[in-house]
């Protein structure tokens, strides 16, 4: 199998279980960015950071699959 086809079946296998993980980690509250990033931190070997997220978060918002406000934190 050539290598840059697996290089790049890894990176979008990456991408979609980040949404997924992403998902799943605001399907019971409400979270800040940052707090989803502290959260999946916990995941061992899941590399993430508020970098990756913020462009997820917005896509999955376009997309229509998560509301977001802008909220002052505390």
């Amino acid at each position: 199998m050539d290598d840059r086809f697996f290089d790049n079946w890894s990176t979008q296998l990456r991408k979609g279980m980040l949404e997924l993980c992403i998902l799943n980690a605001i399907k019971v509250s409400s979270l800040y960015g940052y707090d989803i990033v502290r959260k999946l931190r916990d995941i061992p070997s899941l590399v993430i950071s508020e970098g990756t997220i913020y462009p997820i978060l917005s896509r999955l918002k376009r997309e229509g699959f998560v509301q977001t406000t802008i909220k002052e934190s505390s």
